[in-house]
Order: structure tokens, then C-alpha cells, then sequence
């Protein structure tokens, strides 16, 4: 009886330690992109498991920005109330791949010509001070 309430005292403890936080980002533009992305208001943060080979994000986040002069577009906390999850209640991955879009014409789906974007992979579940870099305009 002692080992399981000894048992059940560590699965309470690992669960409460476990991060409520997806991750958080820090986005940025670069340099020679800066002028592009003024023109732009759309910004998608589109959360992967960095595992699967779906093309299915487990997530997204769709805000209407204004590109600062800076290229800073801000830090964003991504929670399970922030980020839209496509397959409520599945598993959370333990790693993601992160893949941030300056939208041309506001809608979701596949870039388009005119998007800039960035994309980085290997983000572990709870990281912070995860920086990336917007650096590709797609043609």
C-alpha cells in the first residue's frame, strides 16, 4: 500500500512540473527584408511536431500585426490558450518545429508569393527565449 501511494506522489509531482507553456518566441525580420515586411499585417506561428511527418500542424496562432521599423515583431508565450490546437486533446509534442509567416493576403494555408518566412526545428516542449528570424521571401 506504501509503494503505491509512494508511486502515485511522484506521478503527481512530475505532472505538476510539467510546462503549461508550449514555448516562447521572440520574432524578428532580417535587415534586407524589413521594407517587404512593412507591407504586411498577417503574422502565422505555426507549431509542428518536430517527430511527424504530417503535413498537419498540432497547432497555430493567427494575429493581425504592424511590422515595426526595428523588424521586431514582438515575443509571443505560446500556451494551450493562446495557440489554436488542431487536434484538441491529442498528445503534445516534445519537440517542435516552428514555422513563423508574414502573410500576403490573410489567409491560412500553403505560403504564397509575397509571404516572408522563417522556420526553425528541434524546439523543445517549454523552451524559452527561442529566437527566430523571418529571413525568406517566397517567390
Amino acid at each position: 500500500m506504501l509503494a503505491i501511494i509512494a508511486s502515485a506522489v511522484v506521478s503527481a509531482q512530475n505532472i505538476s512540473q510539467k510546462p503549461t507553456v508550449y514555448m516562447e518566441t521572440s520574432i524578428k525580420v532580417s535587415q534586407e527584408l524589413r521594407e517587404d515586411a512593412a507591407t504586411l499585417g498577417t503574422l502565422f506561428i505555426i507549431l509542428h511536431d518536430a517527430n511527424s511527418k504530417s503535413r498537419r500542424p498540432f497547432g497555430a496562432v493567427r494575429e493581425e500585426i504592424s511590422v515595426s521599423p526595428d523588424g521586431d515583431l514582438g515575443t509571443y508565450v505560446l500556451t494551450p490558450e493562446s495557440v489554436q490546437v488542431m487536434a484538441p486533446g491529442g498528445p503534445v509534442p516534445q519537440q517542435f518545429r516552428l514555422k513563423v509567416r508574414l502573410d500576403r493576403d490573410g489567409q491560412g494555408g500553403p505560403d504564397q508569393p509575397g509571404d516572408i518566412v522563417g522556420e526553425i526545428s528541434g524546439v523543445k516542449y517549454g523552451s524559452s527565449n527561442v529566437v527566430l528570424t523571418l529571413s525568406r521571401k517566397v517567390q
